[in-house]
């Protein structure tokens, strides 16, 4: 989940992940729209 998503905030994806038992990743300068607007998703060790 982007971490500058003005839409929706970052803690409604941490409480959907929490209910369905998920990982969640936070994509650092990511909106709503990660694929889009950060295509090389959040950097890797």
């Amino acid at each position: 989940m982007g971490a500058a998503d003005g839409f929706q905030p970052i803690g409604y994806g941490y409480r959907l992940a929490y209910e369905l038992r998920a990982p969640m990743e936070r994509v650092e300068g990511g909106k709503h729209f990660v694929p889009r607007t950060t295509p090389t998703g959040p950097p890797r060790p």
